[in-house]
């Protein structure tokens, strides 16, 4: 390179260019669209079909099989706070087996949350290794 010649990173890819080429881009933040909003409406609609509180009969659970842990995380915060303040004792967490990193997850998120006095794996009858039960702070 000589010293009218630049170095451009586009993607994996390195190209030299002429300083006199090169022209300085500003993107404004775009505003979402209407169908993104739709979209996360329905996310949100979705994620509240994940629950099942049965109050009479004192069970609550949480299916996040497929979920993304950033996603996990908002819902298990939610299902934890709505399941304490219901008053329930034990809740199930169902999380699939699959690689193991959703349970990882979950039960690092566990740990350290208020709610939670403790936690185990399911028995094999509620679920085994797929699903965890959480015993809620008194």
């Amino acid at each position: 390179m000589n010293g009218d010649e630049v170095e451009v990173l586009v993607g994996v890819m390195r190209l030299r260019e002429k300083i006199a080429n090169i022209e300085v881009v500003v993107n404004e933040i775009e505003k979402p669209k209407e169908g993104k909003l739709e979209k996360l409406q329905k996310q949100a609609k979705a994620s509240e079909s994940n629950l099942d509180f049965d109050e009479e009969n004192q069970n609550a659970e949480l299916n996040i099989i497929g979920k993304r842990t950033d996603e996990a995380e908002d819902l298990l915060d939610k299902f934890l706070d709505k399941s304490y303040l219901s008053g329930f004792q034990k809740v199930r967490i169902v999380h699939g087996i699959g690689t193991g990193a959703l349970k990882n997850f979950v039960h690092s998120f566990l740990k350290n949350h208020a709610h939670v006095s403790r936690y185990t794996l399911a028995h094999q009858t509620e679920g085994g290794n797929g699903a965890t039960i959480v015993e809620l702070a008194k």
